[in-house]
């Protein structure tokens, strides 16, 4: 069913091919295979059945996983064929539900994580069960939704990763919850759009890779957040198209590797960007064509695996380009094989499919030899050796060439191509006495062994994103600064004695170091904002003002306005009656101004008894002062004003008026003296 109308696109190339596979080749012969199947429709024979089962996944131990699109859950398999449900369509039962599961994953914990392509979500179930949903349709919780998620994917960290079908947009989730948005409907950003996100892939580096099942391109992420387009519809650029990509698979060198559900093929993208179609719908050339292939995968020696499902069949296709269908629609057993989709494979080289429409899922295990014993068995137990370790006896490498010496070694692998085992060459030759010494190749980064008279070089094996040093065969962290590079081109990246270094380009100054480029660029002068605009001072106001009309705002800092008679107290920027004891000056030397927490205080001088303060000059004096500067001292410092004032005027007067009847009577005392009266 079509959920959106723009994917009407894949709705009508579904019905192409239900016409197309009634004449589609039949399932024929295939290469020598142990075929098993390891659930059906029953699901664990508990009363939880496998209804449309869609992805799969298998971990280091050989425990498969399985998902059931239309009974909404996901069942676990053990090699032992025991079958548990660990997820149903509660979710894990706290309130989030699962519909319509496609994608699942596994870590090397054994944590697997699921989609709900219905539910808009993703858990994560631990070994012992407990369920957690890990993203929901909120996405980032940034406005960037998830919507019909499909591909998941999971990194040597426990990183979760998972494509939002109808969203076009993929996220990054840590063992922390913390969820990122790492591509969008732009794409890369440069004209190279995403839509319709099926498959996701993630690299040892932690390098993502997505499908654009409906813009027909495929985009590698790095874990610093640049995006670079692999592989776009014009496919290797040779007229071998790509169109409507599905599953993706990445090997640990770094090839990514894709299939073309509507175009029939597969391609190989080299780190380089390479790009080779390494199957199309001829499929093995050999009458086994390849329809609407979807699930890729591919193993440790660099074989791919692809499904057809609408040829009804699975093809390995090997590092030197042999073809060879490994299933077919019979399935091999009584238990066929209908719309094979996804694909896992393990370290011991055995493939697991899906059939959507056969409701089960079966284990495919190479027996190149047709002993009825899986190659991995032969070639634990030492019955086949595996010269160049690609879990292919060396008797059955179909990519080995002629053998010269009849001793069951192709010559591209044979230490010694022209003289059977046993028979000693020259110095860095092989020998019967079993002794290493012999094959010594002077290469630190391989471990040198004579095994049955014949040179076995086995890589030194380092830990994952670490690589031999040709030197002195100690694994480092880098042997180039191109081994360094984390895609961040504001850093200069260095390999110092096998160990990384990075350090920050260095730009002049006033310039700084453009992301995008690399390039030191001026610097964007910073925006007007209140921090930028604080001055420190408490007694201005700051704020952003486009004075001149231009759109630039500029800073302007304004003074605190306080009343006529108030001061801006710089301590605290509130408006205050003063700020140091001379604002508190009333000019009355009588009393002792004090300015305390910006208010005012002015106390009248207390004075000795007898004494007076001078009013002009402030000082104290005593009885050395005139009766009439005294009279006028209390005048001016007493309360009763005017009469005072008369005071003063009366006193002379009367003194004169005084001085004038006592004249008067001595001038009469003396007429009378003189005349006798």
């Amino acid at each position: 069913m079509c959920r959106h109308a723009r994917r009407e696109k894949r709705c009508i190339l579904f019905a192409l091919a239900a016409v197309l596979v009634v004449v589609a080749l039949g399932s024929g012969a295939a290469a020598a295979q142990i075929i098993t199947e390891i659930i059906d429709a029953t699901g664990d024979g508990a009363g939880h059945g496998l209804d449309g089962p869609w992805g799969i996944a298998v971990d280091a131990a050989g425990n498969a996983y399985v998902t059931g699109q239309y009974s909404d859950n996901a069942f676990k398999i053990t090699p032992g064929r025991v079958v548990t449900e660990i997820i149903d369509a509660t979710g894990g039962g706290a309130g989030h539900g699962l519909n319509a599961p496609y994608g699942i994953a596994v870590d090397g914990a054994g944590n697997a994580y699921v989609t709900g392509g219905v539910t808009d979500n993703a858990f994560k179930i631990t070994p012992g069960g407990v369920v957690t949903e890990i993203i929901d349709a909120t996405g980032d919780g940034a406005s960037h939704g998830l919507d019909g998620p499909r591909g998941i994917a999971v990194d040597g960290a426990g990183n979760a990763y998972v494509t939002g079908r109808y969203s076009d947009n993929a996220f990054k989730i840590t063992p922390g919850g913390v969820v990122t948005e790492i591509i969008d409907a732009t794409g890369d950003g440069a004209g190279h759009g995403l839509d319709g996100p099926w498959g996701i892939a993630v690299d040892v580096m932690g390098n993502a890779y997505v499908t654009g099942g409906d813009s027909d391109n495929v985009f590698k992420i790095a874990p610093g957040g640049v995006v670079a387009k692999i592989i776009d519809s014009t496919g290797d650029g040779a007229g071998n198209g790509l169109s409507d990509p599905g599953g993706v698979a990445v090997d640990g060198a770094g090839n990514a590797y894709v299939a073309g559900w509507a175009s029939h093929n597969a391609f190989k993208i080299t780190p380089d960007g390479v790009v080779t179609e390494i199957i199309d719908a001829t499929g093995d050339g050999a009458g086994h064509g390849l329809m609407y292939p979807y699930g890729i995968a591919v193993d440790g020696a660099g074989n791919t695996y692809v499904t057809g499902t609408h040829s009804d069949n699975v093809f390995k296709i090997m590092p030197g380009g042999g073809i060879i269908m490994i299933i077919g629609g019979t399935g091999g057993t009584a238990h066929g094989l209908d719309g094979p989709h996804d694909i896992a494979v393990d370290g011991a080289g055995n493939a697991y499919v899906t059939g959507e429409l056969s409701g089960n899922a079966l284990k495919i295990a190479p027996d190149c030899n047709n002993n009825g014993i899986p190659d991995a068995t032969d070639i634990a137990n030492g019955a086949s050796q595996d010269a160049d370790g690609d879990g292919v006896p060396d008797e059955c490498d179909g990519d080995g060439g002629a053998d010269a010496d009849g001793d069951g070694v192709p010559d591209t692998l044979d230490d010694c191509p022209d003289t059977p085992s046993g028979e000693r060459v020259n110095a860095n030759g092989c020998s019967c006495s079993q002794l290493a010494d012999d094959c010594d190749n002077d290469n630190p980064c391989t471990v040198d062994t004579c095994v049955a008279g014949e040179c076995v070089h086995d890589p030194v094996a380092c830990p994952a994103g670490q690589f031999c040093d040709p030197d002195t065969g100690v694994c480092v962290d880098c042997l180039t600064d191109d081994d360094c590079d984390d895609n961040d081109l504001c850093a200069v990246d260095a390999c110092v004695d096998g160990e990384c270094e990075s350090t920050s380009v260095e730009c002049p100054g006033g310039q700084s170091c453009d992301p995008d480029t690399g390039d030191c660029i001026e610097a964007p002068a910073p925006q007007c904002s209140l921090a930028l605009c604080d001055d420190g001072d408490p007694c201005t106001v700051e704020d952003c003002v486009d004075a001149d009309g231009d759109g630039v705002e500029e800073c302007v800092n304004t003074p605190v306005e306080c009343g006529a008679t108030q001061y801006c107290d710089t301590g605290s920027g509130h408006c205050v009656e003063c700020l140091t004891d001379e604002g508190c000056d009333d000019e009355d030397l009588r009393t002792v101004d004090v300015c305390t927490n910006g208010q005012c205080a002015n106390t009248p001088v207390d004075h000795p008894e007898g004494y007076v303060r001078d009013p002009e000059t402030g000082e104290f004096v005593g009885g050395e002062i005139e009766e009439e500067e005294r009279v006028a001292q209390r005048f001016t410092r007493g309360g009763c004003g005017l009469f005072n004032l008369l005071g003063l005027i009366i006193l002379p007067l009367s003194i004169l008026f005084w001085t004038g009847i006592r004249s008067r009577t001595r001038r009469e005392c003396d007429r009378r003296r003189l005349w006798g009266g």
